[in-house]
């Protein structure tokens, strides 16, 4: 479990871990350990051992005073994972406070390959060599396509955005169409125009033609103006609809376009590193 988690972190990550490490061992906690001779321990914090509960199937964080024994039960069913992507947010963040947060460094901006990509930051690698981290601020969405890209760019307005620009509508309809897969082909295209083809309809819509052939129900949650879309070639197909709710907006994301990859934040620091 350990290997698989480490493995999809990087060197800062995995030097991290081993200053907390020790190798695994069963420590007492009785009475809730007593049948399995104890849980695996995996870490020590200071005075907190990181412990792993077979019963609940999950990490915990317990205070010791003797090693060997695990002084609070606990049932939290925390990944490892988590734990590793905190470590790795942490250094990120202490990176992030020595840089500066800017636009995209005009030696990285052409022709280049995404060489690493973790939680926190993704790397690249300009055509002529430079290699450069880019560390997110605040990510809300990734997207991979290829790792070669034909230029790098950072913008503010993009058809991406709307997912968080504009308030969330849930769209309901009523009625069954004729053609329910024509249907559902039709809203498919009108999501994918509106989008300007970075968006598809199951981004949205689970299911969208076995939903339409219920003849009810919800059909999806999207940004207002993409259920004003499909609700009018759903009108169109003599399916009755209503757009309800009204989730609030959530401007000021900016995205980072690598071609057909992306990663969308509230701001992006980019560091240099060492060829």
């Amino acid at each position: 479990m350990i290997a698989t988690a480490l493995a999809d972190y990087d060197e800062e990550v995995r030097v991290a871990w081993t200053r907390i490490r020790i190798e695994p061992a069963k420590w007492r906690c009785s009475p809730w350990g007593d049948e399995g001779d104890g849980f695996w321990a995996v870490a020590i914090e200071g005075d907190r051992v990181l412990w792993f509960n077979d019963i609940e199937g999950g990490f915990n964080r317990s205070p010791f005073s003797e090693r060997g024994v695990i002084d609070e039960y606990r049932c939290d069913q925390t990944e490892l994972t988590e734990i590793l992507a905190k470590i790795a947010n942490d250094h990120s963040a202490r990176v992030r406070s020595e840089l500066h947060e800017h636009d995209v460094p005009a030696e990285l901006a052409g022709l280049g390959t995404i060489v690493r990509r973790q939680t926190t930051y993704w790397e690249l690698r300009a055509a002529t060599g430079v290699h450069y981290r880019v560390h997110l601020r605040h990510k809300v969405e990734v997207g991979f396509a290829t790792e070669v890209y034909p230029r790098v760019e950072l913008v503010a307005r993009h058809p991406l955005l709307v997912q968080h620009d504009e308030p969330s509508r849930s769209l309901y309809f009523m009625g069954t169409p004729l053609d329910p897969r024509r249907l559902a082909a039709t809203l498919e295209a009108v999501v994918r125009t509106a989008s300007e083809g970075w968006r598809r309809l199951s981004d949205y819509a689970d299911r969208a033609e076995a939903r339409l052939r219920t003849g009810h129900g919800l059909l999806m949650n999207a940004p207002e103006s993409v259920c004003a879309s499909v609700a009018a070639s759903l009108e169109g197909a003599g399916v009755r609809t209503s757009i309800l709710g009204n989730a609030e907006a959530h401007p000021g994301y900016r995205v980072l376009l690598m071609g057909r990859s992306y990663a969308i934040a509230r701001a992006f620091a980019f560091e240099r590193l060492a060829p």
